[in-house]
């Protein structure tokens, strides 16, 4: 059978970043709803007369994805005498397709049994498609499961598809594989919708290293640095001016003045923005270009936290910083002074805490208290 690539245009040289890889999709739902043919109209583009009740299991291997991950799909039997064998593939898979057919009103009834059997057996992203469109005589059916969207989170997508037209069949399993890849929930909250704290914090990270002056604002020229290391590419000057524009409109206090920069809500919201156009690829670019793992947690490589140390030294011979640590941490005082508690608490707020010094958990002796630089300094000795 020929193979097709399984990719979304959109996605930028993100995916360049993922490690390689396996990304194990079940495919679920009641009989006749279409599981088998929608998997072989995927590996075969095109429609088939005959096709196995249950396929055995199908690898699309890297060469044929552009996310260089391979692809392992995996049928399975609606048989309630094979429910333990679905149960044990719903442990080892990454993502779910969950089919009912729009053409009868009761496949959609008994979403909710296998929709309850994940949710009891393990929480996945879920893509819920409609199969069989082409025999609508028109209009959409996907309102008939909204309910079914509200009641079950960890439902990522939904849509409609058939197998025998292809309508939608190489973006069912696309939007599976987005949803492992890029995964929305460690960026978003979407019951609060909100940026969830912890991508908060690897933004401002991010926003104070491409901050290189240290003023508060990301500048055009840093905001052009930005999109070079991240995305490997520049803005026009009116692609700038559009995007500042934009961000003024919704976050009027995250443009500086005269349109200069970004300042860190603005910045903030372009994470926000392409949230909401469901591009979250664009933001773990950016995260996993600076070394986020995707549990959000920055990898650092260990000779960078190593501190070198001569062979004859002896053995409680204490180190010096550097002049480009002395450099880097006066600029760092210079842009929070007055050095107050609440300012170094906001200095270290961009780093885990079991990973900050042991001294930012001693506050200052008096409330209102500062530290001088030198004082700041020796602290670093």
């Amino acid at each position: 059978m020929a193979m097709t690539q399984l990719h979304d245009d959109s996605v930028t040289n993100a995916t360049s970043m993922n490690k390689q890889r396996t990304i194990r999709i079940m495919v679920l739902g009641e009989e006749k709803v279409g599981k088998s043919s929608l998997i072989s109209a995927l590996v075969s583009q095109q429609a088939s007369e005959r096709v196995p009740s249950v396929l055995h299991d199908i690898v699309i291997p890297t060469e044929d994805t552009r996310e260089n991950v391979a692809i392992s799909l995996h049928d399975t039997s609606s048989s309630s005498n094979d429910v333990m064998e679905v149960i044990k593939t719903m442990n080892r898979s990454d993502a779910a397709i969950v089919v009912f057919d729009v053409s009868r009103s009761i496949s959609s009834q008994r979403l909710g049994y296998w929709l309850d059997l994940l949710k009891v057996t393990k929480v996945m992203p879920v893509v819920l498609v409609g199969n069989k469109c082409d025999l609508l005589p028109g209009g959409s059916e996907i309102s008939r499961v909204q309910s079914v969207l509200r009641n079950y989170k960890f439902i990522v997508h939904s849509l409609e598809c058939s197998a025998r037209t292809l309508i939608n069949v190489k973006k069912t399993f696309g939007l599976a594989q987005k949803a492992v890849l890029y995964p929305m929930a460690p960026l978003y909250d979407a019951e609060k919708k909100q940026l969830q704290p912890k991508f908060i914090t690897a933004l401002k990270r991010i926003f104070r290293l491409f901050d290189v002056d240290r003023d508060g604002v990301i500048s055009r020229d840093e905001l052009h640095e930005y999109q070079n290391v991240c995305f490997k590419t520049r803005m026009k000057p009116e692609d700038m001016d559009a995007l500042l524009e934009l961000v003024a409109l919704v976050k009027a206090e995250g443009v500086a003045t005269d349109t200069r920069g970004l300042r860190f809500d603005g910045f903030a919201y372009l994470s926000e923005l392409a949230i909401e156009k469901n591009k979250p690829e664009h933001c773990w670019q950016v995260l996993r270009t600076i070394g986020y793992s995707d549990t959000l947690e920055l990898e650092l490589p260990h000779d960078l936290m190593d501190v070198p140390r001569d062979s004859n030294a002896a053995q409680y011979e204490m180190c010096e910083l550097s002049a480009a640590a002395i450099q880097f941490l006066t600029a760092v005082f210079t842009q929070f002074a007055p050095l107050t508690q609440a300012s170094i608490d906001d200095i270290f707020a961009i780093v885990p805490p079991p990973k900050r010094p042991t001294w930012t958990s001693l506050p200052l002796e008096e409330p209102h208290a500062s530290l001088d630089v030198s004082a700041w300094l020796a602290l670093w000795r």
